[in-house]
């Protein structure tokens, strides 16, 4: 789309995309290299994961 012509937020308006994601693949030489990796964030749970697992293993 790019190729013919279209601006990246005309891209975003009819694919449905957020513009940030139109730019990422714009700028990736391959559409691979626009992947994220999907990396778990640390929770404010996690101190408190080995209690509360002990606690619903007890009922």
């Amino acid at each position: 789309m790019l190729a013919q012509g279209n601006s990246r937020r005309a891209i975003a308006r009819h694919l449905g995309w957020g513009l940030n994601t139109v730019l990422r693949y714009a700028r990736a030489a391959h559409w691979q290299d626009a992947l994220r990796e999907n990396r778990p964030r640390p929770s404010r749970l996690d101190p408190y994961k080995p209690y509360l697992d002990r606690r619903f293993a007890a009922g």
